[in-house]
């Protein structure tokens, strides 16, 4: 819950490629590329707080962020997540986006790739990371974050990450066939935890009396007690939180509401298990 690094947003690493959206952030030396899928409607996903606090951690450690927009617009469209590049134009122009970032950053192309997404971004990350196998691509790992709704990892070492409260998903299944294929797979837990003070310092701007002041908030319309347990059953975990920011006066209601969301482990994706992603990263070059 350390606070997040301010997020890179700067012409240098915000663009466009073939009109579309891209943000692109690569260290020198560069030892890796994760590409990044985003899950809502554009690439600024890729700057929140909760990504910023991972990809600023396994930047220095050498991996570099490339992420661009999907062809399908809008919050409820999805990635194309067909196997198969001469058919899939998300697929296709990522690969077009990689050898101008190569050639940009003068990169060559062994330069080993990882893939990591959140909700339908997360299902592509394995789709992806299965296609750029079969393109023999130099793809070493796939994270999948809130995405394991089903079974499209190829041959590559996978790790799914599954909020406590995020069902619907099945990474039991996927893991077991990865493993059955003697392919490396791991789940991580990532549990439901109190909404104290200091787990709202991940937002910089905010000090600890500011997150004081936000957990008493909540706490006043009922949503956690005095020891920052949740008081609002499974079910109405999203509704109690739309009326919260609603009706709460609290001047940062909406950046509590956010940070609630993840400390509850619900949709959403969390930089809790950072230490996890970037060991299993380093062990799959």
């Amino acid at each position: 819950d350390a606070p997040a690094p301010t997020p890179e947003t700067g012409p240098d690493v915000v663009g466009t490629f073939e009109g579309f959206q891209t943000y692109v952030r690569i260290p020198d030396p560069a030892r890796g590329l994760l590409i990044y899928f985003h899950g809502g409607a554009t690439t600024d996903e890729v700057a929140q707080v909760e990504q910023t606090v991972l990809f600023s951690m396994l930047y220095t450690e050498g991996f570099g962020v490339v992420a661009t927009q999907r062809t399908a617009p809008g919050p409820d469209d999805n990635w194309d997540m067909t196997r198969d590049l001469g058919n899939n134009p998300d697929a296709a122009r990522l690969e077009r986006l990689l050898a101008q970032v190569r050639a940009d950053h003068g990169l060559p192309d062994s330069l080993p790739l990882a893939t990591i997404g959140f909700s339908d971004g997360a299902a592509m990350s394995m789709a992806f990371a299965a296609l750029a196998s079969d393109e023999g691509w130099p793809i070493v790992a796939s994270f999948v974050h809130s995405g394991a709704y089903a079974n499209l990892a190829g041959p590559v070492p996978t790790m799914l990450l599954q909020p406590e409260n995020d069902p619907g998903q099945a990474p039991e299944a996927i893991a077991r066939d990865l493993l059955d294929a003697g392919i490396r797979a791991e789940i991580v837990d990532q549990p439901e935890r109190p909404a104290v003070p200091s787990a709202f310092l991940r937002n910089g701007l905010w000090d600890l009396e500011v997150a004081t002041r936000a957990v008493e908030d909540l706490a006043t319309f009922r949503l956690i007690d005095e020891n920052g347990e949740r008081l609002v059953a499974d079910a109405d975990m999203a509704r109690a939180l739309a009326l919260y920011s609603n009706r709460s006066t609290f001047e940062g209601v909406l950046l509590a509401e956010s940070r609630m969301r993840v400390l509850w482990a619900t949709h959403r994706f969390s930089a809790y298990s950072a230490d996890e992603e970037g060991r299993s990263l380093l062990d799959s070059l």
